[in-house]
């Protein structure tokens, strides 16, 4: 399988129009800007094809009990 570098994910970023809800973090509901460092998201590429971005922050709280807007807030404060 191959693996997708940091760059080419951040083009694949790049070119999502600014307001495209394939933007948004699918945990928290934030969107994922341009100007985010590189380091604080995830691309994710599914078996079925669907393309996801992700805060790396988002990753750990995935399945959690806490809703979209305590996940959004407790990423804030950690930042």
């Amino acid at each position: 399988m191959a693996t997708m570098t940091k760059a080419q994910a951040k083009k694949k970023l790049e070119k999502l129009s600014p307001d495209s809800h394939r933007r948004d973090c699918p945990v928290c509901g934030d969107h994922i800007y341009d100007s985010d460092p590189e380091d604080s998201w995830e691309y994710v590429k599914t078996k079925g094809g669907s393309e996801i971005f992700i805060h790396r922050f988002c990753v750990k709280m995935w399945g959690s009990n806490l809703s979209p807007k305590e996940i959004s807030k407790l990423r804030r404060d950690k930042a």
